[in-house]
């Protein structure tokens, strides 16, 4: 696994849901990380399945975790679907009507769970909304992942050996939705990049260990590699996988102490760490509202427990998410009134404001206000304590 996460590009990327080094250093605790790994459960039990003949039940309880995983995370959700699809079409024998029946159900199941799901509507989440905080997933492809190239050759040996190879199938699947949404500007479709990396990376560690088993060991997909090539891709993933350690060694500074980190990589690029703000969630109770503009505050803040009046991401359940962020960019103008200020914490009922001292809000030392704490980067949270 851990091999899998070094095999992609010279440049560092972080997303959730996108399972490289550096991402799940980042993101291990999102929901999309226990998403991905059901879904790659998913996929070994369906091909269990299909293989072994399993019945209904089996086939209804695939159908529950496919729709777990649709509300766990609806982007990691339609990869899984994805690799289902690619399972089922590369399954041999291929399923006869009993099979395919039981599959039916247990597809149905899938889709009809997320549908009556009562907290919140599956389908809103198929709106607009999401594309433009995901464009910048068609960004620099060839800098974030270049390295995935060496999979592509190891898929391109078994498509030439099973033009139904459920890896190949999957990596077509991914990459025909990652380039519709590029042509459409569906830039949200993007976040189906792990059906397009992870096929690449399996493929190509399945081919290398095959390749060092032996140039002549018997195969039921196909003849072996020949003996000619028998070292070419391994030593091409050797490569590949050396660069991208290199690349990507900075999240050693994630765990290591600076003085502990060897002084060959002290330099190693790394993603910036966000800003704790325990500081402050140790004065805000929880369910309370914050003014902030901060844009790590927004963020971050919520996850100890607090709200904020504008949310840091797009929000398809919250129906004035727009008139939201224009109160807290009129809070924030430095044009505003004292008058305009108060009657936008009165509206959203802010109880604390977090903002830079000497920044643009109402001042610290105001009769509606009172200082609580002080934090680094020049933040002061201050406690609306007027009526």
């Amino acid at each position: 696994m851990y091999k899998r996460q070094l095999l992609y590009g010279v440049g560092l990327f972080a997303w959730s849901g996108v399972p490289g080094l550096t991402s799940l250093c980042l993101t291990l605790s999102y929901p999309s990380t226990l998403a991905l790994g059901l879904a790659l459960h998913l996929w070994a039990l369906l091909r269990w399945a299909l293989t072994g003949g399993w019945g209904l039940a089996w086939f209804l309880g695939l159908g529950v975790l496919l729709a777990s995983v649709l509300l766990i995370h609806q982007f990691t959700g339609a990869v899984a679907a994805l690799g289902a699809v690619a399972v089922v079409l590369g399954a041999r024998p291929w399923p006869d009507r009993g099979m395919s029946a039981r599959l039916a159900a247990g597809g149905l199941l899938a889709l009809v769970l997320p549908l009556c799901w009562p907290y919140y509507s599956f389908l809103a989440l198929l709106g607009g909304g999401l594309d433009a905080i995901h464009r910048p997933l068609y960004g620099r492809l060839a800098e974030k992942f270049c390295l995935v190239t060496v999979g592509v050759v190891a898929l391109g040996a078994r498509w030439w050996r099973d033009r139904r190879d459920p890896l190949v199938l999957l990596f077509a699947l991914g990459l025909a939705v990652f380039v519709a949404g590029g042509l459409s500007g569906h830039w949200a479709w993007g976040r189906v990049l792990p059906a397009v990396l992870l096929p690449a990376q399996i493929a190509l560690a399945v081919e290398v260990a095959e390749a060092l088993e032996g140039a002549g060991s018997p195969r039921a997909s196909g003849p072996a590699w020949p003996a000619r090539l028998r070292w070419a891709l391994p030593g091409a993933a050797a490569v590949a996988l050396a660069v991208g350690a290199w690349a990507q060694a900075g999240v050693l500074s994630y765990v290591l102490r600076p003085d502990a980190v060897p002084p060959g990589l002290r330099q190693a690029r790394a993603v910036a760490l966000w800003p704790g703000f325990g500081w402050a969630a140790a004065k805000v109770p929880k369910g309370a509202t914050v003014m902030t503009d901060d844009y790590y505050a927004l963020r971050t803040l919520p996850a100890y427990g607090p709200y904020t009046v504008a949310p840091a991401y797009p929000d398809l359940f919250l129906p004035d998410e727009e008139r939201r962020r224009d109160a807290t960019r009129r809070y924030f103008a430095p044009a505003a009134s004292r008058a305009e200020r108060l009657g936008i914490l009165k509206e959203y009922g802010v109880r604390w404001v977090l903002q830079k001292k000497g920044g643009p809000g109402l001042a610290p030392d105001d009769p509606w206000l009172r200082k609580a704490a002080e934090g680094p980067r020049g933040l002061a949270l201050l406690e609306v304590v007027g009526r």
